[in-house]
């Protein structure tokens, strides 16, 4: 559903996913997530291989919301986030004011700093998307 929202509220869509394309690419990932930051909505998602549980993007939302509102009381903002266990690795990072990025990946060789500097490398290209001047 947020993915069908994104495409008719966010101008040039496909140059964004484009992006993302390019992005999943660099970093070696499995799939990228773009989130909306205040409801965790998917925003877009790509993904290099394919994956059985279409409602997955809802799950990972319900299960962050729930994080961020337990970090309410200690006034700490969730800024990233890394799961892992022997078969993925996930990280969630916060991407821009109004959204996070989350990295899945099977391949444990690449680095986290890796990452990070392909998400930054990404950001400016991501803004002037969603500013419209792309």
């Amino acid at each position: 559903m947020g993915s069908r929202i994104a495409h008719c509220l966010i101008p040039k869509i496909d140059k964004l996913e484009e992006g993302l394309r390019q992005l999943c690419k660099l970093c070696a990932a499995d799939e990228l997530v773009l989130f909306g930051q205040s409801r965790l909505l998917e925003i877009s998602h790509v993904e290099a291989k394919p994956h059985k549980d279409p409602h997955r993007f809802e799950k990972i939302s319900n299960i962050i919301t729930q994080f961020k509102l337990s970090l309410l009381a200690t006034n700490y903002q969730l800024q990233e986030m890394m799961f892992k266990n022997s078969k993925f690795r996930a990280y969630l990072l916060e991407f821009t004011k109004s959204a996070y990025l989350m990295v899945i990946m099977s391949n444990t060789d690449v680095e986290e700093a890796v990452i990070k500097i392909n998400v930054d490398a990404f950001r400016p290209y991501y803004e002037k998307i969603v500013s419209g001047s792309l």
